[in-house]
């Protein structure tokens, strides 16, 4: 039983929180850091959406969670990027994820 514990623990994603931070070393960075992620998949970014979570972040004491940072985004965003607020939040999440595990 120790064992089944202790692989659903592995398993189990940690609720990350996004920061300026661990974006990048100050806002303009982690700016360019979510602008690359955007073109990465393709979708375009007039809305100002990754100045909206980067302020989003700022704003927040000890981090934001990606569903938050996600809520933080124009609607015009996600429409013409033809995306859900959960593929936004997914996007950040593994973002989040990546960056974390690269500074350790």
């Amino acid at each position: 039983m120790e064992h089944r514990s202790s692989l659903s623990a592995r398993h189990a994603k940690s609720p990350l929180t996004l920061s300026v931070q661990l974006l990048g070393p100050t806002s303009q960075a982690a700016i360019r850091v979510l602008l690359t992620e955007f073109r990465n998949k393709g979708w375009t970014d007039s809305s100002n959406a990754a100045l909206a979570i980067v302020r989003a972040v700022e704003a927040s004491s000890g981090g934001l969670a990606p569903s938050r940072a996600a809520q933080a985004v124009p609607a015009q965003f996600l429409a013409e990027n033809h995306l859900k607020a959960a593929d936004l939040e997914q996007l950040l999440q593994d973002l989040a994820d990546r960056r974390s595990r690269n500074a350790r």
